[in-house]
């Protein structure tokens, strides 16, 4: 036999993975495992030591860098693995530089014209406060330009810093600066100067220049233009005496309103006496009695009329009054020097004359005696009349004169008032009176009144006398026959006449009716009033009336009037019986016979009076028919003791009455008894999101069932979890919990039943309802997630394990390694804990780094956090273990 060993080492432990990506510089890329790490994994079937022979150089610089160790592997009689193991890390600087010291702040509201802006620190001014992990330059690039004007102006200047790999930091340095010119003009009053101006004499452009001239001061701004404005108010009063001018304050404003002021005054002199426009003019006043003092009183207030004017100032008026001369009663006159003079003393004077005349006549006091026609014993006595005059008193005198007429007691008389005052001016009343006598006679005895009489009982004519109050009167008498229609009637006019002495005369006229007015009278017995059917009616000639008359004979006619009622067979007759005498008189009698139709219809159509049916074949309801002797309407009706939403038996009453032309009526009903049914359906609501809140399921449903449905019915909970609520119609998904009561992109089924009642029946309506969280945006982004800085895992309940917490939820899978700080792989997890304490690592090593797993030491350690399928770079950062 001959051979030897020639199979090679046996792997029987697990080949360290190497890391991609690492966030390192190329001076901390891990030397891997040891030749010695790597022979332990190795056993040989013949027994004897394992050779490892490592090589591998790294490659790139500090932003990218890889490195493959390679270990051959064979046994004591040189037998080789076919593949030797590769372990490659891969990865480079990704951490942006780090703030070392202080960004400068800006400034703002600062005092500074535009051309004047801040420039801000310069690259190398931020560049000089950052360092970075791996060494190497500093980039800074700024960017910024002023906006606005020398009033209002801002710059940001904005600062890009990276590292030599280009790793910039996450949010670049702003440095603003705003400001604007906050500093008013500057006044130079070294030439400013007051003005003295002589009214009406200078030139009043004089005034206009030393205003546009500021008075001769000057001003400059640190910015730009200046713009001068005062307060003159046009005030051109005169100041009498120097030192009393008006000050004008001039101010300087520069484009951004800032303003400086200075002031001057100007003084305006006056030597010149007012100008009359209008001289005083007389006044003529109408005697008042009293002095005539309101009108004097005005005529001074308004100087007489006259107007004047002054160039420079104002003026004021005085006058010399002080009384009128007394003449005539209260009539008298006075002439006034009117003076006007300005505010300096300059004056001038105008005459005029107020007079006051009498030219109105004195009144009567008393209501002056009217013309008067009277009788000749009623003459009036004279009346006594006294009179006012307006300016002083008044005389009145009195004078009569008789005129006679045609006998002694008719004649007029002429009475005269005059009334004069003390200037000699007077009015005049004539009253006129009238005498007559226009009384006629009176009858002595009681005047015959008319009469009206039967034929056979006329009156005898009465003897009658009359009285005169102006002496004797004669009474004649006369007696006229009219005939009528017949010889028994006719009237007589007696007249009776009384005339005086002087013609007048008074007449009375009495008038006899004589005539015929008995009415014959019926022989036979009346017939009364009947009713009857219409087939019972009496004819006309059933009954013969026949009639007497004190005067004569007398005749007997019948007639027959129909007054229709509410049908045909329905009316009244008024059957009427007229005797008629001679002389035309007459009696009637009237029979009132009523016919009516007292029979309602009757229905000749056979149905069940009571039905008993289910509310989903409830039959129709029969059509009845009727006779009946005139025409009839039928009026149908339903009653139904169905209520909506309560879900009992109910019953409808029909009902047909019947009403003939005459108004009889008859009543025939139906009654069905009806045995609710239920209708049942289902139906699916679009899917609802729970943190939408509470929902009201009408508006859910009302979309969902027909139109005539009604939405007051009841609401019943059938199954889904018991934390959403149903109250009423209301459904509250929002007391779910996420993460406790259902998972993001679970769906919660929901069952609810509507019930109502629709077209008599029960109507049950399933809803399926779906809750989602599809309405909640979880918090998974970067600044979401919370990672430890620090784990003390001695049992004091706080930073026990390294956790990642805020994104529970999201449903990343995370993937963590954790180095040592010489990059040696001390712990890592394709599936770590995520939450608050839920963490797996607790300062525990599932490495061999140092020799063994178990606790690691105390010291910072850096970690490697991926989220799978979350789209976010790795996290990367130290966290610091400690154990006491």
């Amino acid at each position: 036999y001959s051979g030897g060993d020639k199979t090679a080492p046996s792997l029987t432990g697990s080949i360290p993975a190497g890391a991609t990506n690492q966030d390192l510089c190329f001076s901390a890329i891990p030397v891997g495992p040891s030749e010695a790490d790597i022979a332990a994994l190795y056993t040989d079937n013949c027994g004897g030591d394992i050779t490892v022979v490592k090589s591998g150089t790294p490659s790139g610089d500090d932003c990218s860098w890889n490195v493959t160790y390679t270990y051959t592997v064979e046994d004591k009689c040189g037998n080789a693995i076919a593949n030797p193991v590769e372990i490659t890390y891969s990865g480079g600087d990704k951490t942006a530089p780090s703030l070392t010291g202080s960004i400068p702040a800006g400034a703002t509201n600062q005092d500074l014209c535009f051309s004047a802006i801040p420039v801000g620190p310069s690259e190398a001014d931020i560049a000089a406060l950052y360092t970075d992990n791996c060494g190497g330059d500093i980039t800074v690039v700024k960017s910024g330009t002023p906006s606005g004007d020398d009033c209002s102006w801002n710059v940001t200047y904005t600062y890009t810093v990276e590292d030599k790999c280009g790793n910039a930091i996450a949010n670049p340095v702003e440095i603003t600066y705003s400001g604007g010119d906050k500093t008013p003009p500057a006044i130079d009053n070294s030439n400013i100067a007051d003005i003295n101006i002589e009214c009406a004499v200078d030139d009043p452009q004089k005034l206009t220049d030393w205003l546009n001239n500021h008075a001769g001061a000057t001003a400059s701004d640190n910015c730009g233009d200046v713009t001068w404005t005062n307060n003159y108010g046009q005030d051109t009063s005169v100041k009498c005496k120097e030192g009393k001018g008006v000050t004008i304050t001039f101010t300087a404003t520069d484009a951004c309103g800032n303003s400086s002021e200075t002031t001057a005054i100007y003084h305006i002199q006056d030597n010149i006496a007012p100008n009359l426009t209008t001289t005083a003019s007389d006044y003529v006043a109408e005697c008042d009695g009293s002095g005539n003092t309101q009108e004097l009183n005005n005529w001074l207030a308004s100087n007489g009329g006259a107007m004047a004017t002054d160039d420079c100032s104002s003026i004021s008026w005085s006058n010399n009054f002080t009384s009128l001369s007394d003449d005539c009663g209260n009539t008298g006159s006075a002439t006034v020097i009117f003076t006007v003079t300005d505010a300096c003393g300059n004056f001038t004077e105008t005459t005029a004359t107020f007079t006051i005349q009498d030219t109105t006549a004195p009144t009567f006091v008393e209501a002056l005696p009217a013309d008067a026609t009277v009788e000749c014993d009623a003459v009036p006595t004279a009346e006594t009349l006294t009179a006012d005059d307006n300016c002083g008193t008044a005389n009145v005198t009195f004078n009569e004169v008789r005129t006679d007429g045609d006998c002694p007691s008719s004649y007029t008389l002429a009475r005269t008032w005059t009334a004069t005052d003390e200037c000699g001016l007077e009015i005049v009343h004539t009253q006129t009176i009238t005498v007559q006598d226009t009384t006629a006679p009176t009858f002595v005895e009681a005047l015959p009144a008319d009469a009206t009489v039967e034929c056979d009982a006329v009156p005898t004519a009465e003897t009658l006398t009359a009285d005169d109050n102006c002496g004797t009167a004669n009474v004649t008498f006369n007696e006229v026959r009219t005939d009528g229609d017949c010889p028994s009637s006719y009237t007589l006019a007696r007249t009776w006449t009384a005339t005086d002495e002087c013609g007048l005369e008074i007449v009375h006229t009495q008038t006899i009716t004589v005539q015929d007015t008995t009415a014959p009278t019926f022989v036979e017995s009346l017939p009364t009033d009947i009713t009857v059917e219409c087939d019972a009616v009496p004819t006309i000639d059933d009954v013969v009336l026949t009639a007497d008359d004190n005067c004569g004979t007398a005749t007997v006619a019948v007639e027959d009037v129909r007054t229709d009622g509410s049908c045909t067979s329905s009316y009244s007759i008024a059957r009427t019986w007229t005797a008629t005498d001679a002389c035309g008189n007459t009696v009637s009698h009237t029979q009132n016979i009523t016919v009516q139709d007292t029979k309602a219809p009757v229905s000749i159509t056979n149905y069940e009076e009571v039905v008993s049916v289910t509310s989903l074949d409830i039959p129709d309801a029969p059509e009845l028919e009727f006779t009946d002797c005139s025409e009839y309407t039928v009026e149908f009706t339903e009653e139904n003791t169905f209520v909506d939403n309560q879900f009992v038996d109910y019953q409808i009453t029909r009902t047909w009455t019947a009403t003939d032309a005459c108004g009889n009526e008859s009543v025939y009903t139906q009654t069905v008894l009806i045995a609710i049914q239920t209708v049942t359906t289902r139906t699916t609501a679009s899917p609802i999101c729970y943190d939408e809140g509470a929902v009201d399921l009408k508006d859910v449903i009302r979309d969902l069932l027909p139109n005539d449905v009604n939405l007051q019915g009841v609401w019943e909970f059938i199954s889904g979890s018991n934390v959403a609520t149903l109250i009423g119609s209301i459904f509250d998904p929002t007391k779910l919990k996420l993460g406790e009561d259902f998972q993001p992109g679970e769906v919660l089924e929901f069952l609810v039943k509507y019930k109502t009642t629709r077209n008599g029946s029960v109507y049950e309506a399933e809803l399926e309802l779906s809750v989602n969280s599809d309405c909640v945006v979880l918090p998974c982004g970067e600044n979401d997630i919370e990672i430890s800085k620090a784990v003390t895992p001695n049992g004091d309940s706080y930073n026990e394990s390294f956790d990642i917490k805020g994104i529970e939820l999201c449903g990343f899978v995370a993937d963590v390694k954790i180095f040592n700080r010489w990059g040696a792989l001390i712990y890592e997890s394709s599936n770590y804990t995520l939450g608050e304490n839920m963490g797996d690592w607790r300062g525990n090593s599932n490495k061999s780094s140092f020799g063994s797993a178990g606790q690691v030491p105390n010291g910072t350690y850096y970690y490697i956090i991926t989220l799978k399928d979350s789209g976010l770079a790795p996290f990367t950062g130290p966290v610091y273990l400690g154990t006491k």
